[in-house]
């Protein structure tokens, strides 16, 4: 399922994603021990990608056995060394999260 998000109240972010993470599920008749705290960091994540994608965010949900896969498609990519850096804290703050947490895989295409 490809998502598409386009975000005035970035205040709102955290929550409408819990809430496309809780649909997901529901419909997938799955459960995390503790999603609270996943969809928390997975959420984050996003906004940041959010961040420095600023027009819109898609993002492709997949629930597995144990595990959940977010694919995040950045439809700009300017070519810049601040959208490097951000890029970077991107990946740097994923493999953070999977350390704590081995259930979530998140990847990040670009154009």
């Amino acid at each position: 399922m490809i998502f598409t998000f386009d975000i005035e109240n970035q205040e709102n972010y955290l929550s409408m994603f819990r809430l496309l993470v809780s649909k997901v599920m529901a419909e997938e008749n799955y459960k995390f021990d503790e999603i609270e705290d996943t969809k928390v960091a997975v959420g984050e994540m996003a906004l940041i990608a959010h961040a420095i994608n600023k027009d819109r965010l898609k993002m492709d949900i997949k629930l597995k056995e144990k595990s959940m896969i977010i694919t995040i498609y950045l439809d700009k990519y300017p070519e810049d060394e601040a959208f490097e850096m951000n890029f970077d804290i991107i990946g740097a703050l994923s493999e953070a999260m999977l350390k704590q947490d081995d259930r979530i895989e998140i990847i990040r295409t670009r154009p």
